[in-house]
């Protein structure tokens, strides 16, 4: 499989180049969503659709240096967007060697996201995540909807 490696802050993610239909650059103004969480930065008109726009520091609770300034289109979730900084590169890495990997748990309120910390294929630490498994949080109110804004999420 081919990983897309991106940063947030001082932490690299991964996923799935095959969950990810676009990577753009955010020149367009996101409006604000009023009464929804913090990590739903707002919606982006992209082509004529309309894009629900996450922003996944907010959604993990990472201090940000720099705007984020690059938005993912889902291929599943065709009108989600996810907010990173900066695209490392891209990386081939065995689907065998990935399953291996023991997975670790990221939880959100009482939501249980699965992960995978990958070392080995860059400089530092990756955290792998399944995008469709953040999809599910984000398009379901109810795993968020008594979500504490000040609850810290632990990576």
């Amino acid at each position: 499989m081919t990983l897309v490696i991106v940063r947030i802050s001082d932490l690299f993610f991964s996923f799935e180049i095959s969950s990810i239909e676009r990577i753009l650059e955010k020149k367009q103004e996101v409006i604000p969503v009023p009464l929804v969480p913090s990590f739903i930065q707002g919606i982006m008109n992209f082509q004529g659709r309309i894009i629900t726009v996450i922003n996944l520091a907010e959604l993990f609770k990472i201090n940000v240096l720099n705007k984020n300034s690059l938005v993912l289109i889902s291929r599943h979730a065709k009108n989600l967007g996810f907010l990173v900084e900066e695209i490392i590169g891209f990386k081939h890495v065995d689907d065998l060697w990935i399953q291996k990997v023991e997975p670790c748990e990221v939880f959100i309120n009482d939501y249980q996201l699965k992960s995978y910390i990958l070392h080995g294929i860059f400089d530092a630490p990756v955290s792998f995540f399944n995008l469709s498994e953040i999809e599910k949080f984000v398009l379901n109110p109810d795993y968020w909807r008594n979500l504490n804004e000040s609850e810290s999420i632990d990576l």
